[in-house]
């Protein structure tokens, strides 16, 4: 019920921004954009209509909240944010991997044929956690 109703505002709004911006509602970009959208749900509200094969495009309507970035400066700050520090969220996670590696393969040296196991001893076979479990 909520889908076919925010379709339908959708559908007006357009409709209504249309009408009104006449050829200036196609000179921007998120104009055309959130027209895309309306008719990519239109087969939506048919009951039995070809929407099985439009719904993966169903994710693109999670874009329309990217015209509020644009219209809050608080919030085009807050991603502007994010975005930059990416970068830096980035090189991070290269150096946890390399720390990660680096202990591997110390750990590998030093502690690798430390262990001996018997392959005949059952404490040291298992073929599965469940089998394990069952004794």
């Amino acid at each position: 019920i909520s889908n076919f109703a925010c379709t339908i505002g959708f559908i007006i709004e357009a409709v209504v921004k249309i009408a009104v911006m006449r050829k200036a509602y196609f000179k921007d970009n998120y104009n055309n954009f959130d027209l895309i959208l309306v008719a990519i749900s239109i087969p939506d509200l048919i009951p039995n209509g070809p929407n099985q094969k439009l719904n993966a495009l169903r994710i693109f309507r999670m874009l329309r909240a990217a015209r509020l970035v644009k219209r809050s400066p608080a919030l085009f700050r807050v991603v502007g944010t994010i975005i930059v520090s990416l970068k830096e969220v980035a090189w991070l996670s290269l150096l946890i991997v390399l720390f990660i590696f680096i202990y591997g393969v110390l750990g590998m040296h030093l502690f690798g044929s430390r262990f001996e196991v018997d392959p005949g001893d059952e404490d040291w076979s298992l073929p599965d956690p469940y089998h394990r479990l069952e004794r």
